[in-house]
């Protein structure tokens, strides 16, 4: 995915809101901020036509679309199966280009596109200790020999419901989150974080 960009929250990542314990200051063991996205779409392809919505995402991008329990990375966007026929599409490039356009143009009588930019957040957690935070909330076997790169759930944390996915074995996860459960998310990922360094 090349450089990840990392920016507060809208006052909810800030670094003085973040305290954890300090042996090794130089080496943090657990790392959360907000991912910096373009877009995020909801696709919604109707039955029998999957096939068609594949296609038409893989012509205008060279992205192709994850089976359930999966996600896909290609240059600066990337797709994750939450459903049947239906994929969140996460545009992380700071082109502000209108890809909604290009998304439905591709996909016109096969698919519906909703902008959902401003109904969700992306929020990273990163780190040697990342899986025994996540573990605290995550009611699945986080074991990359289970939950391998590239996989992906939907599934509530702390009563909130999100989407999540792994994108490397550092290892780094995010979750799309609705952006009015952001600060409360992020309190949850503060608590289950203080006992490492953060």
């Amino acid at each position: 995915m090349g450089e990840q960009s990392l920016k507060p929250a809208s006052g909810i990542l800030v670094p003085e809101r973040l305290h954890g314990r300090d042996d090794n200051p130089g080496s943090p063991k657990v790392v959360i901020g907000e991912r910096a996205v373009a877009g995020i779409y909801d696709l919604q392809s109707k039955r029998g036509r999957e096939g068609d919505v594949a296609r038409g995402i893989y012509q205008i991008s060279g992205l192709k679309l994850p089976d359930a329990g999966h996600c896909i990375a290609h240059g600066s966007l990337l797709a994750c199966c939450v459903g049947p026929c239906r994929w969140l599409v996460v545009k992380y490039s700071d082109d502000r280009s209108d890809f909604k356009s290009e998304l439905e143009r591709c996909v016109a009588g096969a698919a519906s596109v909703f902008d959902q930019s401003d109904a969700f957040t992306i929020i990273q957690v990163q780190g040697a200790c990342a899986r025994n935070v996540l573990a605290k909330g995550v009611h699945l076997d986080l074991d990359q020999g289970v939950f391998g790169v590239g996989s992906s759930a939907v599934t509530s944390i702390s009563l909130i419901g999100v989407t999540f996915w792994k994108l490397d074995d550092r290892p780094t996860f995010e979750f799309a989150v609705p952006r009015s459960f952001a600060t409360a998310f992020f309190e949850w990922l503060h608590e289950a974080s203080l006992e490492f360094s953060v």
